[in-house]
């Protein structure tokens, strides 16, 4: 039996169910955006604030990224719940999610390791951006072996943003090479 998370209310605290990372598609839409917009209600006015959070889910930005990006997205599913995701391009982790109802249980690890796991066979070095404020997910990021390299303001948003890198330990200790620069699109590149 799967779990059913309705949004606003908590889970049980058994996790029944099977838990798959796997890829998006068309009919995931929908949840997905529920989910993401429960997010960030939830979890984003401590650090953006109530009017930056309503006016990005008034104006259905999650929607458009959504719809742009529903190839890129894995997701993390108990069950036939989706309860996190994450969007990976070229060497970036460019969004990681997961449910607050079920934090704790180890599926941000999962999904963030499953993350480098992919990407690392493309690139030796990765990169992520994450909101200054967002201290709970910045002390994950760093207890995984992420370093903050920038902190910067958004030029969109106004909001302050630390931009993460990981180098693959395989990498650096075959090739001693640890010399790496962002370039202007937020990609980590070999100097």
């Amino acid at each position: 039996m799967a779990l059913q998370l309705e949004f606003g209310v908590a889970p049980k605290t058994a996790m029944p169910g099977m838990i798959r990372i796997r890829g998006a598609n068309m009919d995931d839409a929908k949840p997905l955006i529920a989910m993401c917009e429960y997010i960030v209600d939830t979890c984003y006015r401590s650090f953006l604030g109530d009017e930056l959070v309503d006016s990005f889910i008034r104006r259905e930005a999650l929607n458009r990224y959504i719809a742009l990006h529903l190839g890129y997205f894995q997701l993390l599913t108990l069950g036939d719940e989706i309860v996190g995701c994450t969007v990976c391009k070229e060497n970036q982790i460019d969004l990681m999610m997961i449910d607050p109802r079920v934090a704790g249980f180890g599926l941000g690890t999962q999904l963030l390791q499953y993350s480098e796991k992919r990407l690392f066979r493309s690139s030796p070095v990765l990169g992520l951006r994450s909101f200054a404020g967002n201290h709970q997910a910045n002390t994950f990021y760093r207890k995984h072996g992420w370093e903050d390299m920038v902190a910067h303001t958004d030029r969109v948003s106004q909001v302050r943003e630390i931009l993460f890198r990981k180098l693959d330990p395989m990498h650096v200790a075959l090739s001693g090479d640890l010399t790496w620069r962002l370039t202007d699109s937020g990609n980590w590149r070999s100097c």
